[in-house]
């Protein structure tokens, strides 16, 4: 009788494959994270691009190389300035389904003992409305609609129209870091600012929102009051802009984006400048920046059918008329989907199909390098395939391995089968597993068949013959049963 449980066995087997594969990963994650880290786009004040590129976690400005858009190294320089750039997503369609239960934000007025407000939506027309709770009692004490405070729920004509339904929703959402308190949805984020009260005099406590009804709306939490203090067709995305100015100083504007242009507002709503968007621009997302009061230049990552390892960034400088003065196009070193090649490197045929299938696809969809699911699990068979290929080769010489020691050990028919199964999906984690998961009998060969067989048995695994009994020397001892037993034999 075997002195182990099968199924215990292999519950043991596939924690230890765990633990093993975990530590893969968590090794191969540090070296891509102590090695060159990806290149990554950035600007002087003066509007120059230059491509930048850490080592590993290390911030000084040894660890740091620069280039230029055509490649050639730039000299480090210390205390540069960077322009503030600024994302500012595109027009979205309205959005289709059934709005979600929550939208996720949670803000704060900022007084010693915080209320927290929340937007929640009506179910029957999705429509928005702010709703505070108090941070001592954790009671509701009562919502915020276009009307300003009510202890009820705001009837659907006092709601905020803001579409909780379409992609993006958030981008019609901006208020400052102190005023967000965190969400309820992961990856949830509005457009932030820091607000220093020496740059600025839009309040900490002030939420702006975009509404479908094309106004746009400023909450204030403290005063528990809103109001619409902009009217703008087709109002696309709203965000805070901190623009370089002389002597150390920024000048910060709330920035709203529409189909077809750029208003920098500033606290009193009132509209500093207007940029016309250039054509190559009105239909995408793209990161914008003002260099001087007149000018500004903006980048959007151009990512469809770029070579693994590498995106590309385009680079547009244009005044408010709209007029294009230059174009360059950035082509960066990634370490995103090397990175994932790597760590999938786990040789583990479960993982690596995992991830030809379905994380490597999913990701490349979500980069936009591939329009649809069926070129990106392509584009992901092209990378990850021979990886995957050299995996299976090993799993499948681990599986007849793990078959032969089954056949040698003289185990049981079910787990001669069950053993390389497991080593075959899980591959060189499983095979360790499987390895140390017990302590492995002494193999002797049999006196009578002269085969090399375990000697956990009292007899031969091949031949079924009993083993010998040893050769009493005289100086052991027995307890009283087995000298009974030797005196009868």
């Amino acid at each position: 009788m075997r002195s182990y449980d099968l199924l215990g066995r292999l519950m043991l087997v596939v924690v230890l494959a765990a633990g093993i594969a975990a530590v893969w990963v968590m090794g191969a994650l540090t070296v891509v994270v102590n090695g060159p880290r990806p290149e990554q786009l950035v600007f002087r004040a003066d509007g120059t691009p230059l491509l930048e590129q850490k080592q590993g976690m290390t911030l000084n400005r040894e660890s740091v190389r620069y280039k230029d858009v055509t490649g050639n190294d730039v000299p480090a320089e210390e205390d540069v300035r960077e322009l503030n750039f600024t994302f500012l997503d595109r027009a979205r369609p309205p959005g289709r389904g059934k709005p979600p239960e929550s939208i996720g934000p949670i803000f704060s007025d900022g007084r010693n003992q915080p209320t927290y407000w929340t937007l929640e939506r009506q179910p029957e027309t999705g429509l928005t409305y702010f709703v505070g709770y108090s941070t001592t009692t954790n009671l509701r004490i009562g919502c915020l609609g276009r009307n300003g405070f009510t202890s009820d729920e705001p009837p659907p004509g006092d709601c905020l129209p803001l579409d909780t339904r379409a992609d993006g929703v958030m981008s019609h959402i901006a208020c400052s870091a102190s005023a967000w308190e965190g969400s309820m949805l992961s990856g949830q984020f509005p457009q932030r600012s820091s607000l220093p009260s020496e740059a600025s005099a839009f309040s900490e406590t002030w939420v702006y929102l975009a509404g479908t009804d094309h106004h746009l709306y400023q909450v204030d939490l403290r005063k528990r009051a809103v109001r619409a203090v902009l009217e703008r067709p087709k109002i696309a995305s709203i965000a805070y802009h901190d623009a370089a100015l002389a002597n150390d100083r920024t000048e910060k504007s709330l920035v709203v984006r529409t189909a077809s242009e750029l208003l920098l507002l500033d606290d009193k709503m009132e509209v500093r400048r207007t940029y016309k968007l250039p054509a190559e621009i009105a239909d995408r997302s793209f990161s914008w920046a003002e260099i001087s009061p007149g000018h500004a230049v903006a980048y959007w990552l151009d990512v469809m059918h770029v070579p693994q390892g590498t995106s590309v960034d385009r680079i547009v400088w244009f005044d408010t008329s709209g007029t294009v003065a230059r174009r360059e196009t950035a082509t960066l070193h990634t370490a995103e989907l090397g990175s994932l090649r790597f760590v999938a490197a786990c040789p583990c045929p479960l993982v690596m199909g995992a991830t030809v299938l379905v994380f490597a696809p999913a990701t490349l969809i979500e980069q936009r390098r591939a329009a649809d699911w069926t070129e990106a699990l392509q584009m992901a068979r092209e990378e990850l395939g021979p990886a995957w290929l050299a995996v299976q080769i090993v799993a499948v010489a681990l599986a007849a391995l793990c078959w032969w020691r089954e056949r040698r050990y003289a185990s049981p028919g079910a787990e001669q089968i069950v053993w390389p199964l497991v080593v075959l999906i899980g591959g060189v984690p499983a095979w360790l597993g499987y390895r140390f998961s017990r302590r492995w009998p002494v193999l002797e060969r049999c006196p009578s068949c002269g085969a090399s067989v375990p000697r956990d048995c009292a007899e031969c695994a091949r031949c079924r013959r009993e083993f010998p009994r040893p050769t009493i020397a005289g100086t052991e001892i027995f307890a009283d049963h087995e000298r009974e037993a030797l005196a009868v034999a």
